[in-house]
This record gives C-alpha cells, structure tokens and sequence, in this order.
C-alpha cells in the first residue's frame, strides 16, 4: 500500500476512534440516565401507590369511626404508607428524591391531626380533619403523578436521543467505511499528483484489453509519451513548478482522450495511454493531435514544454511486452528525430 494511502487511511481512522469514543461516552451517560430515570419511576409507582393508601385510607377509617368499628389495623396502614413515603422522599440516594417534600409533611400533620381524633366522638372535627386530612393526601397523590409523567416523557426523550445516537453512529460508521474503502481504491490505482491512473492500474487493465483484442482481433494501440528536456524544467523553475507541468500536461492527455482511453502516469515524466483504434492514422492523428496541445500549453504564462511520442499498434501475435517494447523503442526514435514529435513501431507478427 502506498504512504499516501496509508497516511490517509490512519488518518480518518484516528478520527473515527476518537468521534466513536466521543460517542460511546453519550451512550454511557445517556444509558446512565435512562436506568437512573428507570429507577425514578418506578419509585413514583411505589409511590403513588403508598400515597393512594392513605388517601383510601382515610376514607375507610373515617366510616368505621363513625360506625364504631374496629380500625386499627387501617391506622398502622396509613402510618406505614406515611412513612414508605417520607423514607423514599429522604433517600441517601439522589436519583430517588425530587418532589417538595410540603406536600408529605402536609399530609403528615392532617393524618396525626385526624388520628388524634379519633375515638373521641367530636363528629363534627372528625369530619373537617378528615376532610382536610383527604385534601392533603389527594394532593399528594396528584403532585406525584404529575411528577411521575414527566418523568416518563423524560425517559422517552432520553431514549430517544440514545437510539438516534445509536443510529448516527452506525451511519458514521458504515460512511466512514465506505469513504475509506473508496478512497483507498481511488489512492491505490491513481497517481497522487496527477490524478491519472497508475502503472500498476494500468498494466492490470492492460493485460486484460490484451486478452479481450486476442480472441475478438478488436484493434488498439500503446502510446508513449514523454516530456522534453523536463529535467531543465527543474533545474530552471524548481520542482514544485516541475510538479505543475506534470499535472497540466496530465491534464492535457486527460481532456483529449476519450472515455474508452486510458490514460496513466507510466513514471516520472512519462505517461502511457491505451487507445481503442481502428487504424493507424487514427491513432496518429490522436497522438499529434495531444503533441500539439502541449506544444501550445503554457504553465502560468511562464514554462512552455512540448513531448515526444512513440506508438505501437497491436498485430496478432504479438506479445503484450513486445508492444510494450514497441512503444519505447518509438519513443526513443522520436527523440532521435529532434524530440516534439510522433513516431510509430511496426510490430511483426509472430504468426
């Protein structure tokens, strides 16, 4: 793999593992939050249900009072539900406490109010404690339950967020690793500083044209090409304007080709294109036609370069490498010839 890639990829992975561990930690308190506020209500149940014994309670004691029955054990009820409710409003524990504890200490004061009533036959205070005593616990049980509801809008709102968290990051997730996936691919089959495909790329994709134009005698042609006098351009203007005439002449290749073309950096200041042809003026008129573009190309209005291509032409028989060879050996002539200029290698059959 290359460094490019690599770097890339370690890159957009660091960022991932740190917005995952940023994420998880949401989950973490957001999870927190949800068992806390889980355990909030079902504290409120037990709640409102101690809260509605007294409020029956007190009814039922009342009747009895006045009917001279036994009630005593309704009594120990209410003053165990009393205190279930004081101790849980009390909890050492902070999740468990969170309504005004006026409301508990307000009923508390009626109910010790009306007990203490009780058994005296004064009917009239009875029933005005009692009444009083049935106010405060009924708003008790009301607070409560409003309470109660909100703390179950509150959980659904926290496990809502948590599942949209839960989705974002397995979208996160699943888009990273595309974006990964894609972009090693792109890294990994073109050249960094031109865009173009790369020799590796290219020699693949090449091998397997070769096989498709041996059984169906589909015609191409391999096109070398290569700056002139670029190692001037270097030492004249740096490498970082070497490095701009590189991709401008990339450029060029790629706006001139076709579709069906392919076009790589071959190394260096060498570039190599595969061309479907059905002749060889085509192609020759393709090849003069790219030289004469760069030929008129120049860099920021400061560097004008021209280049040499040589051509060779597929025959049956004729191996892969042999074209290859062709191609170069083209190349070689064209700058033998004065360089900016085409030159084409008759390949011989084999056959």
């Amino acid at each position: 793999m290359k460094k490019g890639v690599y770097s890339y990829k370690k890159r957009v992975v660091n960022q991932v593992i740190a917005l995952s561990a940023a994420i998880i930690c949401v989950i973490g308190v957001l999870s927190v939050m949800i068992i806390a506020n889980s355990r909030t209500i079902g504290r409120y149940a037990v709640l409102i249900n101690e809260a509605g014994k007294i409020r029956g309670g007190i009814q039922r004691v009342v009747k009895l009072d006045l009917m001279n029955q036994d009630y005593g054990y309704l009594v120990d009820s209410i003053d165990r539900s009393i205190r279930r409710v004081f101790d849980l409003e009390h909890s050492p524990n902070v999740f468990e406490r969170g309504f005004r504890i006026g409301y508990i200490e307000q009923a508390e004061r009626d109910w010790y109010e009306l007990k203490h009533l009780l058994g005296t036959g004064d009917v009239q205070e009875i029933r005005l404690a009692s009444e009083r005593s049935w106010h405060s616990a009924f708003a008790l049980v009301s607070y409560i339950e409003k309470k109660s509801l909100e703390a179950l809008r509150l959980f659904y709102i926290i496990t809502f967020i948590l599942f949209a968290v839960i989705v974002c990051l397995v979208l996160i997730i699943i888009v990273t690793k595309v974006v990964i996936r894609d972009r090693i691919v792109y890294q990994s089959d073109h050249d960094n500083l031109t865009g173009l495909y790369n020799r590796h790329f290219f020699y693949r994709n090449l091998e397997r044209e070769y096989e498709v134009a041996k059984r169906s005698d589909h015609k191409f042609a391999i096109l070398m090409c290569d700056i002139d006098h670029f190692k001037k351009v270097n030492d004249t203007w740096g490498h970082d304007w070497g490095d701009r005439v590189l991709r401008e002449i990339a450029q060029v290749l790629s706006t001139e080709s076709r579709e069906i073309d392919m076009v790589a950096r071959y190394g260096g200041e060498e570039f190599i294109v595969f061309m479907l042809t059905r002749s060889e003026e085509e192609c020759v008129a393709f090849a003069e036609r790219i030289r004469v573009k760069v030929a008129e190309h120049i860099v920021q209005k400061k560097i004008g370069v021209t280049i040499s291509i040589g051509i060779c032409l597929y025959v049956r028989g004729v191996s892969l490498e042999q074209m290859l060879k062709g191609a170069d050996t083209a190349l070689y002539e064209a700058k033998d010839a004065g360089r900016n200029c085409v030159r084409v290698y008759q390949a011989a059959s084999s056959t």
